[in-house]
């Protein structure tokens, strides 16, 4: 029974978030090429930004910061690394820390955030429905904390989501397409065994501009596999006891640069709440008692952008809309998800250490 339950599982395939009736109605083949093009472009674009120096990045407003309400650091590798060997040990080997544990890494690797302010769409809130029924971000700022796991050579690893929201990305004319209502930007940490952080990234909350910071202990093997998109690395993130600060642009609220707070000047930091992401899914609602902030296909009504009439050959349903965990399609060429267990390693391999090469 146990070999039978065993082999219905492996036969088990989840749809991904890709259609690929869009893709043969669109000329995939064909249409895909000016797509790889652009995103050719908006990287050369992103690699000239994050080698501009920090002092000479522009500022459109005035830069702000948001960190967490804890003032510090917390747990050190060595804990952190206790509470991953012991919450992994199950038949599966999979880290579980207990809430707990979760919220002390949750709070250990917490970012500043350090925003262009130069518009109230720059100013992260909490989502709510207003009284009218509609989705808005106001109030005070709040980052929602997810748990998420990935595989690498022959270990599962911990990560940590944190997503951060705007009211809106403000329209730049009549001809953009990418701007509209609401606003999200991921970070994760992807945890080593030995506790330190292995690999950082970022994306936005529609599944775009999905950026990789590698610390000293990964190195990139493959910046695209197949007919794909190349990954994005702007930079890596050396080691530092101090909370990492992540540059975001203002209106559209890309990740402009990674830094240790140790390397900033002294601005004065308001503070954020974490709040468990499954929050989002139950929230108060003024005609229907509550609901979630997401809609049945995993988007939050009223964040549709215009380039869904542009970009749908590329098969991702409503391209550029706010979406749920496990909707975030991150390629417009290829295939790619955020939530993809395979992912990290796919793309990434373990730096051998002098000592381990001896060894070996």
């Amino acid at each position: 029974a146990a070999g039978t339950r065993r082999a219905a599982l492996t036969r088990v395939r989840v749809p991904d978030a890709y259609r690929r009736t869009l893709r043969i109605l669109g000329l995939y083949p064909l249409s895909s090429q000016p797509f790889l093009l652009g995103v050719h472009g908006l990287h050369r674009e992103t690699e000239r930004v994050f080698a501009t120096p920090l002092d000479g990045l522009p500022v459109a407003g005035r830069l702000v910061r948001v960190g967490p309400a804890g003032t510090s650091a917390g747990t050190s590798p060595d804990t952190a690394a206790a509470i991953l060997a012991r919450s992994a040990r199950n038949p599966l080997g999979i880290p579980l820390p207990d809430d707990a544990a979760l919220a002390e890494l949750f709070e250990r690797h917490a970012p500043i955030w350090e925003i262009d302010v130069g518009t109230d769409s720059d100013s992260p809130g909490t989502p709510r429905f207003d009284p009218a029924g509609r989705v808005v971000v106001d109030g005070a700022p709040a980052v929602f904390t997810l748990a998420s796991h990935t595989r690498w050579y022959g270990e599962t690893l911990l990560q940590l989501n944190y997503l951060i929201w705007f009211p809106a990305r403000p329209r730049t004319g009549p001809f953009d397409l990418v701007g509209g209502r609401l606003d999200g930007v991921i970070w994760r940490v992807t945890l080593g065994p030995d506790g330190r952080p292995l690999i950082y990234d970022s994306v936005h909350a529609c599944g775009c501009y999905h950026k990789f910071y590698p610390t000293p202990r990964a190195r990139l093997v493959a910046s695209y596999r197949g007919w794909e998109e190349p990954l994005l690395v702007p930079q890596s993130i050396p080691d530092g006891p101090d909370r990492l600060v992540i540059r975001l642009s203002s209106g559209s609220h890309y990740v402009e640069r990674v830094y240790r707070a140790e390397s900033a000047r002294n601005r004065q930091a308001s503070t954020y709440t974490l709040e468990d992401y499954d929050r989002l899914r139950s929230l108060p609602h003024p005609e229907h008692g509550r609901r979630s902030l997401f809609d049945p296909d995993g988007i939050v009504p009223g964040s549709e952008r215009r380039e869904r009439w542009l970009f749908w050959p590329m098969g991702i349903p409503e391209p550029g809309a706010m979406r749920q965990w496990g909707q975030h399609a991150t390629a417009f060429v290829g295939r790619r998800h955020f939530d993809d267990p395979g992912l990290m390693a796919r793309y990434f391999a373990p730096v051998e250490t002098p000592a381990k090469r001896r060894s070996d």
